[in-house]
């Protein structure tokens, strides 16, 4: 049996809530489509970089994150808030970390905005976050998951939606405290209609391509 070991570098600290169990999912996703064989897929390891890199580059930052964590994984995911500009926050954010490491383990994970537009893609995982019965519409869900790439500003409408499943009431939690249920089951179907997310799975497809895990 394989063994795929997976990382996260993310850019905020709330991102890995969200984005731990989604990537984990993703993976065993693409690994029981096409691996060689049965593979066993870990869980994200989040991962930031050692104090002694904090005034460097954002590249050699996440070069030393990788290399403090070396062999706990097989793909390293770097994730960076596309803040409207997805290509150049690639280019920029995420690109140069990975080419500092084996370019060939790296997959750039690029939000068009921020994480929680990806969050808003599914009505029902958000209905079952917390615990409420409203439709899509209340809760601001787009009728087309593609369109969470063109929410102003997805963080306040996932704030929104809480406030909205709770009646107005004051939160109690904030909204990080409900991402990782949301990444463990916002649907794979609707997300693969967003372009950004789209992208990371077929940079994941490559990686592990060229890995000889997968077809």
């Amino acid at each position: 049996m394989n063994y795929l070991g997976l990382a996260l570098y993310a850019e905020g600290s709330t991102d890995y809530y969200f984005l731990q169990p989604l990537l984990r999912r993703l993976s065993e996703d693409v690994m029981a489509l096409r691996g060689r064989a049965p593979a066993e897929v870990s869980d994200v390891l989040g991962v930031d970089h050692p104090e002694s890199a904090r005034e460097e580059r954002r590249d050699e930052r996440i070069r030393a994150a990788a290399a403090a964590s070396h062999g706990s994984w097989n793909i390293f995911f770097v994730h960076a808030d596309g803040s409207g500009d997805a290509e150049r926050a690639k280019r920029e954010q995420a690109d140069p970390g990975i080419l500092a490491l084996q370019p060939e383990h790296g997959v750039a994970v690029i939000p068009v905005k921020e994480t929680e537009a990806w969050a808003m893609a599914d009505g029902e995982a958000l209905r079952k976050a917390f615990g409420c019965t409203l439709s899509d519409v209340e809760l601001g869900v787009p009728p087309q998951a593609a369109d969470v790439q063109k929410i102003a500003d997805p963080k306040k409408s996932l704030e929104e939606a809480l406030g909205s499943a709770r009646g107005g009431a004051r939160r109690k939690r904030a909204i990080s405290q409900y991402l990782g249920a949301i990444g463990e089951t916002v649907s794979m179907e609707r997300l693969r209609q967003v372009p950004s997310f789209a992208a990371t799975e077929q940079e994941l497809v490559i990686a592990l391509q060229k890995l000889g895990l997968i077809e």
